[in-house]
């Protein structure tokens, strides 16, 4: 008897009070909603990242696409790398679904490659914005709901040329 009075002494020691587990389970709610909220605000600040890059990328290789032909040694025709890279801007930024909006800032053309320069921004980022603003937390690039970057990407001149004046670069056709 004496050993059955002490396993239900030890057993009643062992166990938590009457209720804590839903305590826990109300308390860890909004913590697990918080962070399912943030993570799909960041996922799409960082999906607008890649859009950005992707245009800021196009861009310049097209405005890349712009040299002198009748030359040996191909250069850059700095008005055209210009419009390129701004036209072929302009074309791509509306299939982007993910910015809110997208600009050229700069198109920097020199004798051989072409650095064209972005800016976008990902809109409604409604759970980002309640976090800053009632937590009292913020970042670069984010206000009021927006979040805005810039990008910077570079393209160089064909230099390897067939005869016909195409471009024998593996990553351009």
């Amino acid at each position: 008897m004496a050993t059955a009075t002490a396993n239900h002494t030890q057993h009643h020691r062992m166990r938590r009070p009457r209720g804590i587990g839903m305590v826990m389970f109300v308390a860890m709610i909004p913590a697990i909603f918080m962070v399912a909220a943030l993570a799909i605000d960041f996922s799409r600040i960082l999906t607008g990242h890649k859009a950005l890059v992707q245009l800021a990328n196009e861009a310049a290789q097209s405005g890349a696409m712009a040299y002198q032909t009748g030359t040996t040694n191909p250069r850059l025709n700095a008005s055209k790398a210009r419009t390129y890279a701004t036209e072929t801007f302009t074309a791509s930024k509306n299939i982007v679904g993910t910015l809110g909006s997208a600009q050229i800032v700069s198109v920097t053309p020199t004798n051989t490659q072409v650095t064209v320069t972005v800016r976008g921004s990902v809109k409604d980022l409604l759970f980002l914005d309640i976090f800053t603003r009632y937590m009292g937390l913020g970042g670069s690039g984010y206000s009021g709901g927006d979040y805005t970057m810039t990008v910077s990407r570079s393209a160089g001149v064909c230099l390897a040329q067939s005869s016909n004046q195409r471009c024998t670069r593996p990553d351009v056709r």
